[in-house]
Formats: structure tokens, C-alpha cells, sequence
């Protein structure tokens, strides 16, 4: 058997090769794992591997059946002169170690390369060789086929070769990194695994700052799911699979809005990357702000699984944490904000939910048509239907102390847009607008239908107007509140 290194670096002996390497081979040194929750067991069967040190998907049966049907099929296809037997013509991933040093566009036998009990590690591609594995047990029990085709299938799989990729001594992290770039290319595969896989370490290199924020609320999520005072604790799909009533991916999408914009609540610089951010704080905000949802709104709080409301969904939760944000930006008072940067241990802190009680408070006298199951945000509306959510939250909040003190009409693009600017009692001013906004061109986020005026009433009017030949306004969707 031959392999030929494709590429790679010489100096660090990270390389990709490519061999053509007997089923019967890969049948006895490859191995299986696939990631999983740290709370449950990781590993079955052979597999006898430390707990979350794979990337990997579950095997899954039915898939496995299938392509176990396609295998045996296309091989008496080609016995019986109807097809070619044209399996994976895809390569295989794989990766192994070795202590040989190798060059670039030389080729060496794969006994030279690794050692003899050197296993390999399946980087895409378990599900097929699983399904031919198993198939070859099957006819080698012949209790499956008629002795003729079995003959025919048990030949065939101890001739064929699979067409393989080697990632020769990359380390765990980069073959993760190789697995998500391909499944997340070629064909779908759970986000909350994504997050997962890239989530699992901290980096310092600056290039990697999208990765480091994917990592912060992996871990924040991570905490949730495990913390014992946590309102979410055991209730989240970690991987996407398994017990809980929200996912992973959801959560961490919701809390990474603020770790990575400007303008979000726990912004971290890319450019101050070197070592991880001290979250601790974070964690503290997120678990005291959900403890005093669950206290307001106990008896819409899924119970053993079950959802009983809206809130602990995609729609409700997202929008809930807008909230979080909204009242962290524009109502805390300052010795709070001093308060969870100094708090010491991820525990609930009980001024900052008492702070947060006061304002769900205002929402109370709406919960069911808020959150019901049968209310108007309980339909499938994605991000549009979050922010309708959040923008009722907000106006209830807001309408008890606030009065109109402007309305205008201002024309962008030919769209009549209705600004509404209010003041509280405190004299601070927001405004609601009857579209939202977006960058299409750079990429920039939504521009809220409401928020804070930092400036004057006529600059905020100035900034709208100065939008003309920057921004759309998305009229699909227009902000319900009074409009």
C-alpha cells in the first residue's frame, strides 16, 4: 500500500496524504467516536476513548441501514450486468500519527509510514465505513443473503479500497476545525454540534477572534446547562440531540449578539484577544436575569421537558434576553453595573434580580398573550417575530412612565417612516420607528425599530435622514405599536 503526501508543512510534519487503503485494513484499525454532552456517557461499544474528545455525529441506524442497502445492491447490480459497482468515489477522511519524517510529492509505503498497532481516526466518512463494516459481519454470519450472493458481497468488500485522505499529526482542534468546514460546506449538520466543535478551546491567536466568541458562549451556555442554581440546568440541548427544552445553538446565537457587537452589552475586543475575558460577570447577569423570569413566570415554565409557554423557546428566550440587554443598557443604575463586575462566584445575585422583577413586573398583566401557546408570538415567525416580542416587552415597560412629546414623518428612499420620540421622567429620551433598517451592502446588523437618543431630538432626525443613500428600510416588517 502507497501514499502519496499531497501538501501540507514539512517543518511541523502536518501533511495531507492520499492512499488507496483496503477496506480489510480500515476494518481493523479505524475507530468510531462521536461527541457528546460531558453529563452522559460518551463512548459504547469499542470505543474506549477519554469522554468529549471527539467531533464527530452519532451513528445513526437508519442511515447505516441505508447505505448498507446501497452497498449490497450496487454490488449483485454489478454481478447481474445492470450497473457498475461505483461506491464512494469521494475520499475518506482520516487521520493518524508518525514519527517518519516525510517530504512533499514523495511516495512511501503506508507499513514505513505508521506503526503497525498505529490506529486511525475517522474524520468524515464514519457512516459509510460503519455501513460496510457492518454489512461484512452480516455475510460473514450468512444468515442474511442466499449463499450465492453472499459469496458475491463477501469478495467484493475484502477487494475493495477506499479512496482516502490522511491528515497526518494534526492535533484534535484542527481536525474538529477539518470536519466542520466540510460537513458544514457539503451538507447539514446540527448547529449546536458547529458550536460545539468550536467552542471547545480558546485561542490566542488574533486571527481567530470569531472563533474565541463562539467559544465564550459556548461556555456560557455550558454553565446554564450544568450550574445547580441554574434555571436552565439539565434543560438544554447540548449537541443538538437529547434531553431539554431549548438548544444549544439558539441560546449561544442570542448571547453571542452580546459579546461581539459594539454595541452589545459584554462586548470583548478582537483586538484584545490574547488570553480569555474575564465572563464570570456575565455569567452572573445571565443566570440572576433567568432566575427572575422563572420567579415572574413560574407557571409558564416548562415542567419535565415540557413546554407550557413560549418562553423557553427560540422566540421567547430571544427575545428575553433582548430584554436582558435593553434594561442593562438604558435602566441599571450604576452601583449594580458595579456590583456584577465585582461579583466573586457565579451565583444569582439577588439585587440584580430584584432590579428585573420590578420591570417583568409591567409585562405581568400580559404574560398569556405574550406567551401562551395559543398567543400571537407562538407561530413560526424567525427573528421578525422575536423582535415584535421584544418590541411589546419594551413599550409595556416604557408606557407607564413616558409621554409622546414628537411625531414625525420622514421620507427615506420613498418609504413614509413614522418616528415617535418619547421622554420619561427622568427626561431621557427613545424613539420607536415603524421600520427596520439594514446595511445590505456592508453587512450590518438590523438597525432597532427603537432605542436610545444619545444626542438631540434634531440630530436623531438628521441621522434618519442622512440614511437615504446608505439603507433600505425593510418594509416586510413594520413594528407594531401604534403606527
Amino acid at each position: 500500500m502507497k501514499a502519496f503526501v499531497l501538501n501540507g508543512d514539512e517543518r511541523s510534519q502536518k501533511l495531507t496524504l492520499q492512499a488507496n487503503i483496503p477496506f480489510v485494513e480500515l476494518y481493523k484499525k479505524a475507530r468510531f467516536s462521536y461527541m457528546t454532552d460531558p453529563a452522559t456517557n460518551p463512548y459504547e461499544g469499542d470505543v474506549d476513548l477519554p469522554r468529549n474528545e471527539f467531533y464527530q455525529r452519532r451513528i445513526d441506524e437508519g442511515r447505516v441501514s441505508s447505505i448498507k442497502n446501497f452497498i449490497r445492491n450496487a454490488i449483485l447490480g454489478e454481478k447481474a450486468n445492470k450497473q457498475v459497482a461505483v461506491l464512494f468515489p469521494t475520499a475518506m477522511l482520516l487521520a493518524a500519527n508518525s514519527e517518519r519524517e516525510l517530504r512533499i510529492g514523495d511516495m512511501y509505503d503506508l507499513d514505513d509510514i505508521f506503526d503497525t498497532n498505529e490506529p486511525f481516526y475517522i474524520v468524515d466518512g464514519q457512516h459509510r465505513l460503519y455501513s460496510m463494516r457492518s454489512l461484512y459481519e452480516d455475510v460473514m454470519q450468512k444468515d442474511m443473503f442466499n449463499e450465492e450472493d453472499d459469496e458475491m458481497v463477501l469478495r467484493y468488500l475484502r477487494n475493495y479500497r477506499f479512496n482516502c485522505t490522511i491528515l497526518l499529526n494534526f492535533d484534535l482542534w484542527e481536525q474538529a476545525q477539518v470536519f466542520a468546514d466540510v460537513n458544514f460546506n457539503q451538507k447539514r449538520v446540527s448547529t449546536s454540534l458547529y458550536y460545539s466543535i468550536y467552542g471547545m478551546n480558546y485561542s490566542s491567536n488574533p486571527s481567530d477572534w470569531q472563533r474565541n466568541y463562539i467559544f465564550i458562549a459556548h461556555s456560557l451556555v455550558a454553565f446554564l446547562n450544568s450550574h445547580p442554581t441554574s434555571p436552565l440546568l439539565g434543560g438544554i440541548k447540548m449537541l443538538g440531540t437529547g434531553k431539554g427544552f431549548i438548544s444549544q445553538a439558539s441560546l449561544a446565537d442570542s448571547l453571542m449578539q452580546n459579546i461581539k457587537s459594539p454595541r452589545g452589552i459584554w462586548y470583548v475586543d478582537p483586538n484584545d484577544m490574547e488570553k480569555p475575558p474575564v465572563y464570570k460577570y456575565m455569567a452572573v447577569e445571565i443566570l440572576s436575569f433567568l432566575s427572575a423570569v422563572k420567579k415572574k413566570f413560574d407557571k409558564f415554565w416548562p415542567v419535565d421537558g415540557r413546554h407550557r409557554s413560549i418562553i423557553c423557546k427560540t422566540t421567547g428566550m430571544g427575545a428575553l434576553l433582548r430584554l436582558m440587554a435593553y434594561l442593562h443598557l438604558y435602566k441599571m443604575p450604576g452601583n449594580l453595573h458595579l456590583a456584577l463586575l465585582n461579583s466573586k462566584v457565579s451565583e444569582i445575585l439577588p439585587e440584580y434580580e430584584h432590579f428585573v422583577m420590578e420591570f417583568l413586573s409591567l409585562i405581568e398583566p400580559e404574560q398569556y398573550r405574550l406567551f401562551s401557546l395559543d398567543g400571537e408570538f407562538s407561530g413560526t415567525g424567525g427573528k421578525g417575530l422575536e423582535l415584535r416580542l421584544f418590541g411589546e416587552m419594551r413599550v409595556l415597560i416604557e408606557e407607564p412612565v413616558r409621554r409622546l412629546v414628537q411625531q414625525q414623518i420622514v421620507d427615506i428612499n420613498g418609504i413614509p417612516v413614522k418616528v415617535k420620540i418619547y421622554e420619561d421622567k427622568d427626561h431621557f429620551f427613545t424613539f420607536e420607528l415603524s421600520h427596520y433598517f439594514q446595511n445590505k451592502d456592508q453587512m450590518a446588523p438590523y438597525r432597532p425599530g427603537s432605542g436610545a437618543i444619545a444626542e438631540s431630538i434634531d440630530h436623531l432626525l438628521y441621522k434618519l435622514k442622512s440614511y437615504v443613500n446608505q439603507v433600505q428600510p425593510d418594509a416586510s416588517y413594520v413594528i407594531n405599536s401604534g403606527f
